[in-house]
């Protein structure tokens, strides 16, 4: 797809992992909610699974790599999320709660890398582009970190784990710097297929057989030998065969007469 879609990429990740955990936890948590864990707001019902992209960073090992040689390099990104579970009462911190974060942790660490089958068109035309497969990787999650991203209305401390998705492309749309191909649509992202492949052959280039003689053979009592004589262009290639409707011969390097 066009590199243009991947300005969605973040999004897509996000609706990705909860339409994962929506999928997987259907018959135990039926609300699985992006934004800061609150006990209440717009869109909360109980029980629930909470995702919070709380911090964006550049992956260090992809920062000057391209697509390729003379494109502009894409952003590289790693995407930090906040996973909290919520009962049906609103708390993150019962027994019912832990339990639903401990199953959501069972899904994403089955994932491992994020499959892209089954999506929405947008959301799939957003990370088809990415060259690698996303990988979800669980953090070290302390209290400090939990107690600074808590920090709201409630100030509640709320038992959480966080992980990493990347990594996640957000490329521009302009074309690369280096010649593009001659007759290939490259604004709307056209698929040519098997049209654009053209590899010329000249005859010139092959082996060409112009005469055999005799055209018919005989056989004889007693069997004696008998001499075919193949005339053509470019006959003296290694291991080069001949080959008939009904049998095949090999022409050897001790029986070609030129």
């Amino acid at each position: 797809m066009a590199l243009a879609d991947t300005g969605k990429a973040i999004g897509a990740v996000s609706q990705l992992l909860r339409d994962r955990l929506l999928a997987r936890l259907a018959a135990t948590v039926s609300n699985v909610r992006i934004g800061k864990p609150e006990m209440s707001g717009e869109g909360i019902t109980n029980p629930r699974l909470n995702l919070f992209l709380y911090e964006i960073q550049l992956d260090p090992h992809l920062r000057n790599r391209s697509l390729d040689p003379g494109q502009s390099t894409p952003l590289w990104l790693v995407l930090k999320y906040l996973l909290t579970a919520f009962d049906e009462a609103g708390d993150s911190d019962s027994i019912e709660s832990h339990i639903y974060l401990g199953e959501a942790m069972r899904v994403l660490q089955e994932l491992s890398f994020l499959p892209l089958n089954s999506l929405p068109s947008d959301v799939f035309q957003a990370l088809d582009s990415n060259p690698e497969a996303l990988k979800i990787t669980f953090d070290a999650t302390s209290s400090e970190l939990i107690s600074k991203l808590m920090q709201g209305p409630d100030e509640k401390y709320r038992c959480s784990v966080g992980f990493e998705v990347r990594p996640v492309m957000v490329a521009t749309g302009e074309s690369p710097s280096y010649s593009l191909l001659v007759g290939v649509d490259y604004v709307n992202d056209t698929i040519i297929g098997a049209q654009g492949i053209q590899i010329p052959v000249l005859a010139s280039m092959g082996s060409k057989i112009d005469a055999i003689a005799p055209t018919k053979i005989a056989p004889s009592l007693p069997p004696q030998t008998s001499i075919l004589t193949i005339r053509g262009n470019n006959l003296a290639l290694s291991n080069l065969t001949v080959f008939w409707v009904r049998w095949n011969c090999q022409l050897l390097p001790s029986r070609q007469i030129f």
